[in-house]
């Protein structure tokens, strides 16, 4: 009998676990749509703690200041290599899918080492605006053309079809908005704030993909039925 109750025990205690590893895994992914959702609006709040007028693009937080006042740099480089290095740790549900995520990390990290070039009409070429693109371009395809392996496991096809549309809009969004913004600062010389904007929309298609990925993959629990928490 005491056997039998240890044996019951262990496995009451191994579901616990898993079940602890899945909600940390989901945490983990939350958190990183919820900091890329509150990214953009913290470069701003901050930059209004200093007296600084929102700026035409959210690369130029790295350089904006004046009389003194450190410019948010900080929030900028830092967001951006927490993100990056939750793309690069995390593991897709594909071969293609982690490896366009990893493409992804190194694009963010290099976006956050290689600052835009300074003042923004400096012709000098630097990787800055070809890793954000293609940071947007990689998390795009993964929007795409990744985020529907797990779709099935909903067994639910009107669900199925609704997340269908969110990842096709969102991918559309990250990477439309940086190829625009680009060619109007390239081609059209704009530096005005609503290019903000257009970079903004990009974050937030990001933020909202994540967390809605993570939200699907609360619904059709197959990192549960892998981890053996619920039955297949």
């Amino acid at each position: 009998m005491q056997h039998v109750k240890a044996m019951t025990t262990t496995i009451e205690e191994e579901k616990s676990l898993k079940k602890h590893i899945f909600s940390s895994y989901i945490s983990l992914r939350l958190g990183i749509g919820i900091l890329a959702l509150i990214f953009p609006p913290a470069l701003y709040v901050d930059g209004k703690i200093h007296n600084i007028d929102l700026q035409g693009s959210m690369s130029a937080y790295y350089w904006v200041g004046a009389d003194g006042v450190v410019p948010p740099r900080s929030v900028f480089v830092g967001c951006l290599l927490a993100i990056a290095a939750f793309l690069y740790l995390y593991k897709g549900f594909s071969i293609k899918e982690n490896i366009a995520l990893n493409l992804a990390a190194i694009c963010g990290a290099m976006v956050a080492f290689f600052p835009m070039s300074w003042p923004p009409y400096d012709p000098s070429w630097n990787p800055h605006g070809a890793s954000a693109i293609a940071l947007f371009a990689c998390l795009a395809f993964v929007a795409l053309f990744c985020a529907h392996d797990t779709l099935p496991a909903l067994n639910n096809e009107k669900l199925e079809n609704i997340y269908k549309y969110v990842y096709r809009i969102t991918g559309a969004l990250m990477l439309l908005s940086p190829i625009t913004a680009a060619v109007l600062r390239a081609v059209f010389h704009k530096t005005d704030s609503y290019i903000y904007f257009i970079e903004l929309s990009g974050v937030l298609a990001f933020a909202t993909y994540w967390i809605a990925k993570s939200i699907e993959m609360q619904q059709n629990r197959i990192v549960e039925r892998v981890l053996g928490v619920i039955e297949i």
